[in-house]
């Protein structure tokens, strides 16, 4: 992080309850991606030269002086770039302007402001809504200056002067969004805890489709033109478990497809960067297309980073359209799910579930399974039972050897903290190098035991 940050950088939240709504708003390439990052202390929107990278709504939420709020990138409010998308990127404005709280109205002081900046402005001059007038790129005291006289006439206040790509003023922004929230609202401004859920998948098996299915609302643009999402996008669901924040990502292209430094790049780079970060992640494989390496590739990356899976078979309804008349749908479902582990030999523990993202069928089995990945992949076993699961293993095992053909001696199987689940045996010999076979035939029993469908579970010697 650059030294023009704010020296008190914002704290991530989720958006849950009530939380007011902060939308950015403004022509294209204005610098809004740009500040909605700089406001978070951390990328979350893709950033480029390229007018109209935004398409869809990007939102995530943050703690500024104890006043905890939701912020909202939108995309352009005009002239992007790809027409069969224009009304739908118009519908994300709409809702940005009838819900938000706050609107951040965002303008190019380099550029100098246009006829669409002034129809803008006098558009949002008729809102009750707040609106914060934010005069970027104003990087020399020269355009700071200029930018104080040429924003009068758009009526809407003195400006406050930024540069989002240095953080000359960002401070100023989030100190201008309390205020005119009201001022603090959490005196601790603790985060309060969320599961966050990745949805992945090659480009348009249907992520986006998903994640308006999981939600009930058109939140992300759905189209047929393969790579529509280049942005992250969080949203957050309550669920009778808790809160879920959902992060729809764009398509994941093989590195032999990507240009370098080209947006692709970038967008790969974001959403593994996602997955890692996420505590469970959705696969979504198309049942009509075959498995591909980087399928596997993607779940062998999810469970090498830790992180809980599942398996999401989109537009099963295709499947079960081609399925012979009287043929059992159960008997077709596990031939498919024998054909899918035949492909992912090292998915053997996890959940697959399939869907008609599009119809909405098969949606509702979805969050109750997240959450019990999610309780898999903290689930905590006691020394006792650890004892009781080395006891039998060594009952019918007997104890490995070593170099020396003497029978190894064991102090203890116990968890070690974090996640996902990590267990530890210690031999009373330090030299003593448990065989890796007997290692996996703890973990063998340990899944047996317990409920570890969907996460890795690791045994390693102390």
């Amino acid at each position: 992080m650059d030294s023009a940050l704010p020296a008190q950088k914002p704290q991530e939240a989720p958006a849950v309850g009530d939380l007011p709504t902060v939308a950015i708003i403004g022509r294209p390439n204005v610098g809004k991606s740009t500040l909605f990052n700089r406001l978070l202390g951390m990328r979350r929107s893709v950033t480029t030269p390229i007018p109209g990278t935004t398409r869809d709504r990007i939102e995530a939420s943050t703690t500024w002086n104890g006043r905890t709020f939701t912020l909202v990138d939108t995309a352009g409010i005009e002239g992007e770039s790809v027409e069969q998308l224009e009304e739908d990127v118009a519908s994300q404005i709409a809702f940005a302007r009838d819900n938000a709280s706050v609107l951040l109205f965002v303008i190019d002081m380099q550029g100098g402001l246009t006829g669409a900046d002034r129809t803008t402005a006098d558009m949002l001059r008729k809102l009750d809504t707040p609106v914060l007038l934010i005069a970027n790129k104003s990087d020399s005291q020269v355009q700071r200056q200029a930018a104080l006289q040429e924003t009068a006439r758009l009526g809407l206040g003195e400006p406050v002067v930024v540069s989002a790509s240095s953080g000359a003023g960002s401070g100023d922004v989030l100190d201008a969004i309390v205020d005119a929230l009201g001022g603090p609202s959490n005196e601790s401004g603790e985060r309060p805890h969320y599961l966050r859920l990745g949805i992945f998948g090659r480009p348009n098996v249907g992520k986006s489709t998903l994640l308006n299915a999981l939600t009930g609302e058109d939140r992300a643009i759905v189209s047929d033109v393969s790579g529509t999402t280049r942005d992250t996008i969080d949203m957050m669901l309550e669920t009778e478990q808790g809160p879920v924040q959902i992060v729809d990502t764009a398509g994941i292209r093989r590195k032999a497809k990507i240009a370098k430094e080209s947006i692709d790049e970038w967008v790969t780079k974001e959403s593994l960067r996602t997955l890692r970060r996420s505590d469970v992640a959705l696969l979504l494989i198309d049942a009509d297309e075959p498995i591909t390496a980087q399928d596997r590739r993607l779940a062998n990356r999810a469970l090498t980073d830790g992180v809980g899976l599942i398996v999401i078979v989109n537009k099963w309804d295709l499947i079960r359209a081609q399925q012979e008349e009287g043929e059992d749908g159960d008997v077709v479902f596990k031939q498919f799910q024998k054909n899918v582990r035949r492909s992912f030999p090292f998915l053997q523990h996890v959940p697959i579930l399939t869907i008609s993202a599009e119809h909405g069928r098969g949606i509702d089995q979805i969050i109750p399974t997240v959450w019990r990945i999610h309780q898999n992949r903290t689930r905590r076993i006691s020394e006792k039972e650890l004892a009781e699961t080395l006891g039998k293993i060594i009952k019918k095992q007997g104890f490995p050897t070593n170099e020396k053909g003497d029978d190894m001696e064991f102090e203890y199987l116990r968890q070690a903290e974090g996640v996902p689940p990590l267990f530890m045996l210690k031999t009373k010999r330090l030299k003593d190098v448990v065989p890796r076979p007997y290692l996996n035939i703890i973990e063998k029993e340990l899944r047996a035991t317990h409920d570890f469908d969907g996460v890795t579970v690791k045994v390693q010697r102390y």
